[in-house]
């Protein structure tokens, strides 16, 4: 096998590595994000959108106490997407609990905690993911 044939497989498995080490990333935090937000009805928990290159002005009216149906569109969205990607909650009192303490389920707000950890989610998804 010639050198540049080499280059070219290397070059192309790490692209490959990189778009999955993304993926799982983008996993990791969101999925984090959904879990540490508080339920009660699990309306707030459902309302987390995920959309690629515009963010969603949508506010849902189903609960998701569980938070398997925002799971599923993260995991879905995420596959074979390498634009950009935004998550959002657009319920008016989310702003209030994520930085107005308006939950003791969620003292310390449920995005800027996962934020926090992005360096752990991205040497974890990384390792994963083989680099």
């Amino acid at each position: 096998m010639s050198f540049s044939v080499e280059v070219k497989n290397w070059t192309k498995k790490t692209k490959a590595d990189i778009i999955r080490a993304r993926r799982i990333a983008i996993i990791k935090l969101f999925s984090a994000v959904v879990f540490d937000t508080p339920v009660d009805t699990g309306r707030l928990r459902g309302n987390w959108i995920i959309t690629e290159n515009a963010p969603s002005k949508e506010v849902r009216k189903s609960a998701d106490k569980g938070g398997a149906v925002v799971i599923a569109n993260v995991l879905e969205k995420t596959t074979g997407h390498d634009g950009v990607l935004f998550f959002v909650n657009n319920l008016p009192y989310a702003h209030r609990i994520e930085y107005d303490s308006w939950s003791q389920q969620a003292p310390g707000g449920m995005v800027r905690k996962n934020i926090a950890r992005i360096n752990r989610f991205l040497k974890e998804a990384g390792q994963e993911a083989g680099l």
